[in-house]
């Protein structure tokens, strides 16, 4: 169990909640109640009067899956992520809400990448990325030539990048990214840090790069490709994805889906690529990419390590370390899967910076949704 977070910032009286199960909807998920499934109701119940006593500022939507069937869903009022730059008014929140999914964008274009392989548009995970980018030839070097599609996926391209400073910084990588008129001869034309493969670094220029991939291998711009191949098997209608200045698709960042689809996503990697007996992404690729194939840093590669497009660690559950693989976006958005205990959670997460609160989705996840399993 993780160590017990001091709740703070509690409103003297507390609101009254009491536990109903998910509401049918048309979208192809199960539901299911939290007993049903093994959960004790009481920690997720006290739970959430803590998110509507201003516990847990950060978090505007709460949903839990077990045994890939909705048993837990709530919505929280107020303001909530859209954009870097923006932010959107949750009056009351809901199902029809579109949620900024930031950087789980990537864990996106990742799935459209095994889809590709699936499919047979991409011929292999490691192939090197040079082939499709020739207009490109005089940015590749004989050590950029060893990048692969499955650096990419694992963020060990090696290409000097810097998002470790804020996005309004100039020296963010990214952000100069996305005032280039052509930011793959932006990024293609970085100097290179290290070989390829050798060294984990965050840098969502990968994603972008694999959207240029998929409308290379695909003839489709990535958002067509994930509607034809991915949204609509797993019956995703609404959604958007912006596109950056140069008119391509934003890979690493700008998809918006409602939390139940974002819940879908996690299913569909917890279930070994199937969505309702659907075989949507082979099963090799997604058990691949929610374990570690890099470290993301130190020594110890069970404990923090990296995926396709997915972060992995460990959280001790009664004394097992138990494995864990993460979507996650801006402000503590979260696609959170635990897959020996069949648990799916997602949060969805409001402007302000998480580290602002000692009470966020981990402490959240930790104390009280933890606690409820049996």
């Amino acid at each position: 169990m993780i160590a017990a977070a001091e709740i703070t910032g509690c409103r003297s009286h507390q609101p009254e909640y009491i536990y109903a199960a998910p509401k049918p909807l048309k979208d192809g998920l199960q539901l299911s109640t939290l007993a049903k499934e093994q959960m004790d109701t009481m920690p997720v119940v006290t739970l959430t009067k803590l998110i509507l006593a201003d516990s847990f500022p950060n978090i505007r939507s709460l949903l839990i899956a077990r045994n890939n069937k909705l048993v837990y869903e709530n919505y929280f009022p107020g303001k909530a992520f859209l954009t870097g730059q923006e932010i959107e008014d949750f009056i009351k929140g809901g199902t029809d809400d579109l949620v900024y999914c930031a950087s789980i964008s990537m864990t996106v274009t990742g799935a459209c990448i095994g889809i590709a392989i699936q499919q047979g548009f991409i011929k292999s995970i490691d192939e090197p990325i040079f082939t499709y980018f020739p207009s490109y030839a005089n940015h590749f070097d004989t050590t950029k030539r060893k990048i692969t599609i499955r650096h990419l996926l694992t963020m060990t391209s090696g290409l000097d990048w810097n998002e470790y400073v804020p996005e309004d910084n100039p020296e963010n990588s990214l952000t100069q990214m996305d005032k280039s008129m052509d930011p793959i001869a932006f990024i293609i034309s970085r100097h290179m840090k290290a070989p390829p493969g050798s060294n984990y670094n965050y840098n969502r220029a990968n994603a972008q790069l694999l959207e240029q991939i998929i409308l290379k291998a695909t003839g489709k711009k990535l958002d067509q490709f994930a509607q034809q191949y991915l949204f609509s098997p797993l019956g995703i209608q609404n959604y958007s994805w912006l596109h950056l200045r140069s008119g391509m698709v934003a890979g690493a960042w700008g998809l918006r889906l409602s939390p139940r689809d974002l819940v879908k996503l996690g299913i569909l990697y917890m279930n070994n690529g199937k969505w309702n007996n659907t075989q949507i992404l082979d099963s090799s690729f997604t058990t691949k990419a929610g374990s570690p194939q890099v470290a993301r840093g130190g020594n110890d590669k069970t404990q923090q390590g990296y995926g396709y497009l997915l972060f992995t660690y460990q959280l001790n559950k009664d004394g097992i370390l138990t494995d864990i693989a993460e979507a996650w976006g801006a402000n503590n958005l979260t696609i959170f899967m635990c897959n020996r205990l069949h648990l799916l959670v997602v949060f969805t997460p409001a402007t302000q910076s998480p580290k602002d609160y000692k009470n966020n989705y981990f402490t959240a996840t930790g104390n009280y949704i933890f606690a409820s399993i049996h």
